[in-house]
């Protein structure tokens, strides 16, 4: 029991660093961007000679500002896990996730199989 304590605890510790870095990642990348609006976009004040290259950056850039939210959400889902024990069950069948798995992607889900499984 013991062991798996330490396990589990070098996991919520690595769930939490990540959870940490993705915060600082957003944080900046709003710095970057500029203040988003209510509706997610950058403001700008481009000519319409700009207008198709700017829309294809502020794709690129919600396209990643999304992409951080739904890892952190992930992240935080894996942080309930530990809380409720379940974490490092497969949700799908219930069985283990291989450690070196979850070492790779704290926040997965699912084991190696069942995750072919749903690609495939």
């Amino acid at each position: 029991m013991a062991e798996e304590q330490v396990e589990l605890t070098k996991f919520q510790v690595l769930l939490s660093e990540e959870r940490a870095r993705l915060e600082r990642e957003m944080e900046a990348f709003r710095s970057d961007t500029g203040k988003l609006e209510g509706d997610g976009r950058k403001r700008t004040d481009l000519g319409a000679a700009d207008g198709s290259a700017s829309l294809s950056e502020r794709e690129r850039e919600m396209g990643y500002h999304d992409q951080l939210e739904g890892t952190l959400k992930e992240v935080d889902d894996a942080l309930r896990r530990v809380e409720e024990g379940t974490y490092g069950l497969c949700e799908l069948c219930t069985e283990p996730i291989n450690e070196a798995r979850l070492e790779a992607l704290p926040f997965a889900k699912l084991c190696i199989a069942c995750q072919e499984k749903t690609e495939g």
